[in-house]
């Protein structure tokens, strides 16, 4: 009976999160549609997306993690975006590529723990 009860809250929190991660999808889609956005901004939110859509296969602790990272506004304004070029566009998408998540442990409080061959998790 406990371990129906451990899956019924595991899948719980696994659902949750997939539809929040899904919603925050229909969100960045409808903010990259917004014609009034800068390139930057763009590129923001289609690097954004990849990585959300990227998660939705993830374990919960990543899932969880990359929601929370990947929810965040464009931190571009419009006058940086008029001004700033194709390079440093470039530049603020490759980041994710270069420090990859998913080689990550994530304990539930979302810290980083070191790499084992096995884990037990607490309930």
């Amino acid at each position: 009976m406990q371990a129906y009860h451990n899956f019924m809250s595991y899948n719980f929190f696994r659902l949750k999160l997939e539809a929040d991660l899904t919603s925050r999808i229909d969100v960045v889609d409808s903010l990259l549609l917004d014609a009034k956005i800068g390139k930057q901004c763009k590129a923001f939110y289609r690097n954004q997306k990849k990585e959300l859509r990227s998660a939705l296969n993830e374990p919960n602790a990543l899932k969880s993690y990359k929601l929370k990272l990947y929810s965040e506004d464009c931190p571009h304004t419009e006058s940086q975006d008029s001004w700033e070029s194709e390079e440093d566009t470039a530049i603020c998408c490759i980041w994710p590529h270069i420090f990859p998540l998913n080689r990550m442990k994530l304990n539930e409080n979302n810290l980083q723990i070191p790499e084992r061959k096995s884990i037990k998790v607490l309930e």
